[in-house]
């Protein structure tokens, strides 16, 4: 990852990245789906990218 970067990897996996933000994993994929789905990120696996608005 660069600074400023749109792109960027997480080292969790889903389950730990919910249990981090203590939230539940099937509400944080489901919002991680909506936002993907609105255009606002696009991601696979643990790498994400924002894209423009």
């Amino acid at each position: 990852m660069r600074l400023g970067s749109p792109e960027f990897d997480i080292t969790f996996n889903r389950q730990q990245l919910a249990d981090y933000l203590s939230v539940d994993r099937s509400a944080m994929s489901g919002e991680l789906s909506k936002m993907r789905d609105e255009g606002l990120l696009d991601f696979y696996k643990s790498h994400f990218r924002l894209r423009q608005g």
